[in-house]
């Protein structure tokens, strides 16, 4: 009679832990399932430059293409900007770049990166963005360096951006 019940109690405990198991894996499944890896660059012509297509002056001269390092980039003295970019209510966005100064640069949320996020028809709206974080590299930005400016944002639930 033992037998039968500690054969039942094998039984059993074998069931749960199956169950337990296959419960994990069909949640992991879905965990792995809902990462999203990466993203879409909202920004044409923002890198492998060919042209100088979607940027305008912005009290900046001399806009071209060059090759600094092997690598084609954007060259200028001064502010330039990209054309508007319709963003999405509620949604994080990453905006980064790298960068190649000619003098040292303290890195904050408006140098050397700058951006107007604002609703429809208005320059830097205010109340259109939740918060402004600096990512990775912080402080001073040595000239003559090539940095990996980051700024991570996220635009209010609301409003016409």
């Amino acid at each position: 009679m033992n037998s039968v019940i500690s054969q039942q109690d094998n039984l059993i405990e074998q069931r749960v832990t199956e169950k337990i198991y296959n419960e994990g894996i069909k949640g992991l499944q879905q965990d792995i399932e809902s990462i999203k890896i990466g993203g879409r660059n909202y920004i044409p012509n923002s890198g492998k430059f060919a042209d100088t297509r979607y940027w305008y002056g912005n009290g900046g001269s001399g806009l071209s293409v060059v090759e600094k390092d092997g690598v084609k980039c954007l060259t200028a003295v001064g502010a330039y900007r990209h054309e508007d970019i319709k963003l999405d209510n509620d949604t994080e966005y990453v905006y980064s770049a790298v960068i190649l100064i000619d003098a040292d640069v303290n890195f904050n949320n408006s140098t050397p990166l700058h951006y107007w996020i604002g609703e429809k028809n208005q320059a830097g709206g205010s109340g259109t963005v939740s918060g402004v974080e600096l990512v990775g590299e912080k402080g001073v930005l040595k000239a003559g360096t090539w940095h990996k400016v980051v700024l991570k944002f996220k635009i209010v639930p609301t409003g016409d951006i």
